[in-house]
């Protein structure tokens, strides 16, 4: 641990990364102390960051909004806050950054831009409706979608709306991608649309299969656009196919077996059905689908599964049931199934799973899964980071697949204990009391340069390796 920021109560600063830090919240915190045994950490905070917000790092500081009516920026270094400002309605997204702008949304329909020096509100833009999902920005322009089912695009010189795109059929719940000619989003009527980038007009809208968009965002990688949603019959699920797997006669039938499972209704395959499908690749050019990715449903208690990731060599990443005794980038076995899950690369000639390598590390040095506790992943370097607020943050060398235990909230619980470089209690998950209450969701760890930046509902957390 470098630093943890919790607003008002001020800041938790590591000695052991700056010697030359004083004053009554600092100290010397060495890798697997539990940090309440060296610092008086707060009862509350009078705010709570929302479960959808990551941080956004840049201009030497992390930009961050709460759900009670503040934005703030702080300062990467020492975690000290560089200013505090008011967002009326409060924010459940992430912010974006353009230039000397930084843009945070609010429920209450309004995009407003701030100085990221100073903080002075520079612009507000009334998009006419609520805002619960992600901002997008390239070029210039923000781009956020409303609960009228419609996109913006928004100057960052001046807030100015350039334009709104027509009623697209629903709220707009989820979030946006780009490219260089497009914008790309889902409504709540399970309809994916690819629009103007320079003008908003509709391009092509094509149906998915899947319940909702919401708390997801579409990727962008190659010649495609990856599309996540919950499935039809659940949000999340556990022990759902497990006959696919245990039939498999080779990992490729096994592929063939769940492409089955996901396209018919075959009373021999318990469950079964179409409405498990909730991984849609389209190609970007012509927005129709080349294959169909053999991804079963991953997730359980509520959580929708989350969106793959593109590592630094281009590959997408994401998470594969799989017959136990097949080779693995993570743990054999898994909670909420007889088998496991597995993280693979997507093939994109075939839409096939790719395992990620030949790996000799003993199955104890890899990472775990389970259905009921998945992880948003983000990839820096040749290292995949794991993190939800509830089993912490990992990473797993992609290379050797050995897993690094960075983060846990608590010593001892829920069945198991752990030995993480930082942890908050010795029993007790919570950092710390926040007040108020956002949207839930999984979102990855935020890189830059040598650190790491995460949340929690109560503040930030920033951490480096240890020399």
């Amino acid at each position: 641990m470098r630093w943890i920021w919790l607003g008002p109560s001020g800041t938790l600063r590591n000695t052991l990364s700056v010697s030359t830090w004083t004053g009554p919240q600092t100290g010397a915190l060495p890798p697997h102390t539990i940090l309440d045994t060296v610092f008086t950490i707060p009862p509350s905070v009078p705010y709570a960051i929302s479960g959808q917000v990551q941080p956004v790092v840049a201009r030497g500081k992390v930009f961050i909004g709460d759900v009670n009516g503040r934005v703030y920026a702080i300062n990467t270094g020492d975690g000290s806050t560089v200013w505090t400002s008011t967002n009326a309605g409060g924010t459940l997204t992430t912010c974006a950054v353009i230039g000397t702008t930084v843009a945070f949304t609010s429920p209450a329909g309004f995009v407003r831009g701030y100085d990221t020096d100073t903080g002075a509100l520079l612009w507000q833009a009334d998009v006419g409706a609520a805002i619960t999902c992600c901002p997008a920005a390239q070029d210039g322009r923000f781009y956020v979608g409303t609960h009228a089912g419609k996109v913006s695009c928004i100057a960052a010189r001046d807030g100015a709306v350039v334009w709104t795109s027509p009623a697209l059929g629903a709220q707009i719940g989820g979030g946006l991608a780009l490219d260089d000619t497009a914008v790309y989003t889902g409504t709540e009527n399970m309809y994916f649309h690819k629009l103007d980038i320079n003008t908003g007009a509709v391009l092509a809208s094509r149906k998915v299969s899947g319940q909702s968009f919401y708390t997801q965002w579409p990727v962008v990688a190659s010649s495609y656009v990856f599309v996540e949603v919950s499935c039809i019959p659940c949000v999340g699920s556990e022990y759902v196919g497990e006959i696919v797997m245990s039939s498999a006669t080779s990992f490729q039938d096994e592929q063939a077996r769940w492409r089955h499972f996901l396209t018919t209704y075959d009373p021999s395959y318990l469950d079964a059905s179409p409405d498990w499908k909730h991984l849609t690749v389209f190609r970007r050019d012509t927005m129709t689908e080349p294959f169909l990715v053999p991804c079963a449903p991953f997730e359980g208690c509520g959580a929708p599964p989350e969106p793959p990731c593109v590592d630094t060599t281009g590959r997408v990443l994401t998470y594969f049931k799989t017959k136990m005794g097949y080779e693995t980038f993570t743990s054999p076995g898994a909670f909420g199934t007889n088998h496991s899950i597995d993280y693979r690369a997507i093939d994109l000639a075939t839409g096939d799973s790719v395992v990620l390598g030949n790996f000799t590390v003993p199955a104890s040095s890899k990472t775990n899964t389970e259905t009921d506790n998945g992880f948003a992943t983000t990839v820096g370097g040749r290292y995949v980071y794991w993190r939800q607020e509830f089993r912490g943050t990992k990473c797993s060398d992609l290379t050797t697949a050995k897993y690094y235990d960075i983060q846990h909230g608590e010593q001892a619980g829920d069945g198991g204990s752990w030995n993480s470089y930082l942890m908050y209690h010795a029993s007790g998950n919570t950092l710390t009391a926040s007040t108020g209450r956002g949207l839930s969701g999984r979102v990855g760890v935020v890189i830059s340069d040598d650190k790491i930046f995460f949340q929690e509902s109560c503040g930030i957390i920033c951490m480096e390796h240890h020399q």
